[in-house]
């Protein structure tokens, strides 16, 4: 799933060569088996037919997204807005989170099998990438492989990683770029390594390849960015003021090349039709760290609640090789988790979800900006995790150092037994520091059939012309959104006219994830429930023909196998008014053809 381009990055500043791609492909190959456990249940089904069961509608959303930009660019449609979902005014995908970057490096994979099989190939390549680009990344730091290797499994199998897969939140899994990025600002800013406009540059690619990705990992990359080189400027004022030429004449380059990159995705973002202005969560300071749940798990899996979770051995492990270890390196990752750590809290401190301290943090004087309201505070947890893991394989890298040279005074121990007890010991260490996350993973994921109805694989509904507006029942919505898989799957034929995904509402603070209330909407959601009269009444049917007017409606299906539905004759006799057409039944449907 890796492009070239980040295959190159990491090549160019790790600096792997054709000898250690070996090395590369062992340790890879180590994490896609632990991926691959994960995902049991998914095999029986096949990358086809199953989906994580869990997220809501969020999982369905992503394998949309994944089928969207290959349609876009085959057509010649903007990637960045769609009236294939909420038609017809749309959704503007920028400011959704809607992973354009995986889907066009996924392009191959969704044409030849489809959206599905793509978005099940990224959820289980995810983790698996994200710790081989930690493990090539931090080989600067930390030579001894085997230690490194366990290091980055915690980065890449995370518990922020492996909450985020539970909900099918891609844009949030995917964490390839703050470990290549960590490197660069070393080049830049450290070690003076390189010409300064060209690690700005690729600076600017990795900020821009990640705004693609996940918008608000790329912001939560920038704002610890801000505050690593403000650490670095107060621990080494002097170095500061002798290297601050270097360091601006970089960073000015890669916001260059980064604006260039972004320039039309970010007027979409802030200009752009079907913006809005308001905020998603209703609460965001639900969504922060606890101090509790930071060194223990409690309660079930929500990633509110355990994307912080780190456990005790690992924290104690660390502090112990800051206590006894003279790095540089070691200490500014952990201050750099702590500082990740106070803006993951949010504005306050909290030992637990019911005990606030009240403790005021930082978080209160960027958390009112427009582009920054909507980061959720619990999401920093995820540079905690890198630091960490930084942090950790060069204490485990510096335990076989030094019990390689302590058994070197041994006249007994060959040079072979001594490298086997030092990364003994190494190892050990590490597995003790890892069990506990371990033991908190969600092993084996629950993964659900999906299928596409018939009707939908119909020649009626496959062979429509272009631009059709389709409103069918089940709509999609946050809960359910199974008819944006089935629409994806067959190469989006149509324009839905509902979808699940954040649109302005009547109140401009306050976006929408679905479909307004409309009368068309009512009765559809009245004839899920049982609430619909015998008979039609006048006002609902002048209601439903008016929608089906003001959404240049085309088609109406009514999909009976639905297993929820308990009044598909009186919904049917509500459209048949409202439309004046004779449905034809079509593999367990009705569909009503209203022009063409």
């Amino acid at each position: 799933m890796a492009p070239p381009l980040v295959i190159g990055l990491f090549h160019y500043c790790s600096g792997v060569r054709v000898r250690r791609a070996g090395l590369v492909l062992v340790a890879g190959a180590g994490y896609l088996a632990i991926s691959v456990m994960f995902w049991w249940h998914l095999w029986p089904i096949g990358l086809g037919h199953g989906i994580i069961a869990g997220g809501y509608g969020d999982p369905d959303q992503d394998v949309w997204f994944l089928a969207w930009v290959p349609h876009a660019l085959g057509h010649g449609l903007n990637p960045f807005f769609s009236t294939a979902m909420f038609a017809p005014k749309g959704i503007n995908l920028v400011v959704n989170t809607s992973i354009l970057l995986p889907s066009l490096v996924l392009t191959p994979v969704t044409e030849l099998f489809g959206p599905l099989v793509s978005f099940n190939v990224a959820v289980v390549l995810a983790p698996v990438l994200n710790s081989l680009a930690a493990f090539v990344a931090f080989r600067r730091w930390a030579p001894f492989a085997p230690g490194r290797w366990l290091a980055c499994l915690f980065y890449g199998f995370s518990p922020f990683v492996l909450g985020s897969l539970l909900g099918g939140h891609l844009h949030l899994s995917l964490l390839v770029f703050p470990p290549i990025a960590l490197v660069l600002f070393d080049d830049l800013l450290v070690r003076r390594h390189g010409n300064p406009v060209a690690k700005g540059a690729l600076l600017g690619l990795v900020f821009a390849a990640q705004f693609l990705t996940g918008q608000e990992v790329m912001a939560i990359m920038a704002m610890l960015a801000l505050c690593g080189i403000a650490l670095l400027a107060l621990r080494h004022p002097a170095e500061a003021r002798r290297r601050w030429r270097r360091a601006a004449l970089g960073l000015a380059s890669g916001v260059l090349v980064a604006g260039a990159l972004l320039a039309y995705p970010v007027y979409e973002l802030i200009a752009g039709p079907r913006r809005f202005s308001g905020t998603v969560f209703p609460d965001p300071y639900a969504f922060v760290a606890v101090l509790r749940t930071w060194l223990w798990p409690v309660g079930a899996w929500p990633q509110s609640i355990l994307a912080a979770y780190v456990g005790v051995p690992l924290l104690l492990v660390v502090a112990v090789g800051c206590w006894r270890i003279r790095s540089g390196m070691l200490r500014f990752a952990v201050a750099m988790a702590g500082v990740a750590l106070i803006f993951a809290l949010g504005r306050t401190v909290h030992w637990s979800s019911k005990f606030n301290t009240f403790i005021p943090l930082p978080d209160k004087l960027f958390s009112h900006l427009p582009l920054l309201k909507n980061l959720l505070p619990v999401r920093f947890t995820l540079m905690v995790d890198m630091f960490l893991a930084l942090a950790l394989a060069i204490v485990l890298d510096r335990t076989w150092v030094f019990w390689t040279e302590r058994k070197a005074h041994d006249a007994s121990a060959t040079p072979a037994r001594r490298r086997l007890v030092a990364g003994a010991l190494s190892l050990g260490i590490g597995v003790v520091a890892l069990a506990s996350p371990a033991l908190g993973s969600p092993i084996p994921y629950t993964v659900r059939r999906i299928a596409v109805p018939a009707v939908y694989q119909s020649p009626l509904l496959r062979d429509l012309p272009a631009g059709t507006i389709l409103l069918g029942y089940p709509v999609p919505n946050g809960f359910f959104a199974d008819p944006l898989v089935w629409q994806a799957e067959e190469y989006m034929p149509y324009n839905l006219v509902a979808g699940y995904g954040f649109i302005p509402s009547q109140d401009p603070q306050v976006p929408t994830g679905q479909m307004l209330p409309s009368p068309a909407y009512l009765a559809f959601q009245d004839a899920q429930v049982g609430l619909l009269p015998p008979t039609p009444t006048p006002s609902e049917v002048n209601g439903v023909r008016s929608d089906l007017k003001a959404w240049h409606v085309d088609v109406v299906v009514e999909y009976e196998g639905y297993r929820v539905l308990k009044q598909p004759l009186q919904l049917a006799a509500v459209v048949d008014a409202a439309t004046g057409v004779t449905p034809l039944k079509v593999d367990g449907a009705w569909v009503w053809r209203l022009s063409g």
